[in-house]
Formats: structure tokens, sequence, C-alpha cells
């Protein structure tokens, strides 16, 4: 229980981190950015994992969860929200016109950050995994001619995390750890 805390953590610095990395030193008047939280498809601790986004007091969020969330994801979400965030595992296929939408969307601009459980979602649409920035691999796979491996993970793991750029604005005043 202690490890999942510490990732919860770990997982709530990265994303305060991120959400305000462009927000700058000096004060603005610039509204709360305005993030939509998906999940499903997994089980997770909700109550600490959504006290995550209630302390950080530059955001405002909803959230929502599949099966839902693949209705809602089409270009006037922009409209709603700045920024998805995505914490789901979701194995049941989008409908082309879901896909279509949720490009669509990305294509407006919306921005995304993707944590942890959805490296596995929607495992049949090679699309997702460039939009994310990887996937994690359930069976034997071929993607442009290349075999990949099957995924792993080891629970309990202590894992040493080094700043790469300690001025960048995201890291900036962040020491390995």
């Amino acid at each position: 229980m202690k490890r999942h805390g510490a990732c919860l953590c770990l997982a709530g610095a990265v994303l305060t981190l991120a959400l305000s990395a462009g927000l700058g030193s000096e004060p603005t008047t610039q509204a709360k950015i305005r993030v939509l939280v998906v999940t499903g498809g997994h089980h997770f601790e909700a109550k600490p994992f959504f006290a995550i986004f209630a302390a950080i007091p530059d955001i405002t969020y909803s959230k929502t969860e599949y099966p839902a969330a693949a209705d809602q994801l089409k270009p006037e979400l922009t409209d709603r929200y700045d920024v998805v965030v995505f914490y789901d595992m979701w194995s049941k296929p989008l409908s082309d016109r879901q896909k279509k939408d949720f490009v669509a969307l990305l294509q407006k601009g919306i921005g995304v950050v993707a944590l942890h459980h959805t490296l596995a979602a929607h495992r049949d649409w090679p699309e997702y995994a460039k939009i994310i920035g990887g996937r994690y691999v359930l069976r034997d796979t071929k993607t442009n001619g290349q075999s990949l491996p099957l995924s792993r993970y080891f629970h309990g793991q202590d894992v040493l995390v080094r700043v790469a750029d300690p001025n960048h604005p995201i890291t900036r005043g962040l020491k390995h750890f």
C-alpha cells in the first residue's frame, strides 16, 4: 500500500508539472485549465486518485468513464475542456466513427496526458499507440514488419528516476530520486 501511495504521489507530481508547464512563473489572469479525466476498464482507488486533481489549484476537472467516454471524445469537446487525461484500460473496440471523432478532436488541438494503464487500452487500434507514444503488448504482435516482444511488469520494484534536463520548465528544480 505504501508503494501504491508513492506511485500516486509521483503521478500527481508529474501531472501537476505537465499541466502547469506552460504557465510560467509570472502571475497570470488566465482561466484555470479545464481537464476531463477518462477512466474505465480497470479497478483503482478512486478517492486518492481524484484527490490529486482536486489538489491542483490551476485546474478544474470532470470525470467520465468508458463506455460513455467513447461518445464524448469529439471535436466539440474543446468548447468545454483544454486537456484529456487518460487513466483507462478499455479493451472493447471503438467504432470507426468514434475513432474518427477522437482523431478530429486531437486535430482541433486538445491536449492529452496518458497515464499508466492507458498503455494497454485500445489494443487493436494502432493509431492509439501513436497518439499516446507507446503500448503494452499483450500478445505476439508485428508492427511495420517488426516483431514486438510481450510487455512485462513486476510489482514492488524500486525505480531510480534521473532528471535528464534540470533546466526544462517541467523538471526545473527536481533532483534525481
